[in-house]
C-alpha cells in the first residue's frame, strides 16, 4: 500500500507530464506557422492608402506590441511642387518607434516577427563605441519590413518600419 506521499508526488510527476506534453505541442504550433506569401500593408493599413485613409484606419498615435509601447508614425510619398497636400498622397512608411525602450525590446520585438513573418533574411548587429547596433529584415513582394535598436549606455530606441516595395525600380533593375 502506497503512503500519501508517494501518492502525492506521483499525481505531481504526472501534472508535470502532462504540462511538459502541452507546452512541446505549442511549441510545435508555433514553429510550424508558415510565413505568409506575401504583406500587403501594415495592419489595417494597405498600400495604395492615401495617408488620410491611413491616418483613420490606424486611429491611434500609439499601438501596444506585447509589453512594448510604440509611436505609431505615418509617412505620404514626396512629390514636389505637391508636397503641401500629403493627406492626399499615398501612404509611402509606416514606423513604430520608441524612444524609450528597454534593453530586451528590440529581442522582443524581434521574436514576434519571425512568429509572425518568419525568419529574416538578413540580420546584423554592430558597435559603434559604447552603443550597439541592431538591424532585422524582412522582405515580401509588396512589402519590405526592417526592425531596427540602438543601445547607448543604458538607453534604448526600437523602430519597425514597413515600407511598400518600389515596383517600378525593382524592374528598372
Amino acid at each position: 500500500m502506497e503512503s500519501e506521499t508517494e501518492e502525492a508526488t506521483r499525481e505531481e510527476v504526472n501534472l508535470m507530464n502532462r504540462i511538459a506534453i502541452l507546452l512541446m505541442f505549442v511549441a510545435v504550433a508555433l514553429i510550424g506557422q508558415t510565413p505568409p506569401k506575401d504583406v500587403d500593408g501594415w495592419g489595417k493599413v494597405k498600400w495604395g492608402m492615401t495617408l488620410g485613409e491611413a491616418k483613420a484606419a490606424v486611429g491611434s498615435d500609439s499601438v501596444d506590441v506585447g509589453e512594448v509601447k510604440l509611436g505609431v508614425h505615418l509617412y505620404a510619398a514626396r512629390s514636389e511642387p505637391d508636397r503641401y497636400n500629403a493627406l492626399t498622397k499615398p501612404i509611402a512608411e509606416v514606423e513604430l518607434s520608441t524612444l524609450l525602450a528597454k534593453s530586451d525590446d528590440y529581442n522582443n520585438l524581434k521574436t514576434l516577427l519571425i512568429q509572425k513573418y518568419g525568419k529574416p533574411i538578413s540580420e546584423d548587429r554592430k558597435r559603434d563605441g559604447e552603443a550597439t547596433d541592431s538591424r532585422s529584415v524582412w522582405i515580401f513582394p509588396s512589402t519590405i519590413i526592417r526592425l531596427g535598436g540602438r543601445d547607448f549606455q543604458g538607453h534604448s530606441l526600437v523602430e519597425v518600419t514597413y515600407q511598400p516595395v518600389d515596383k517600378k525600380a525593382k524592374d528598372a533593375l
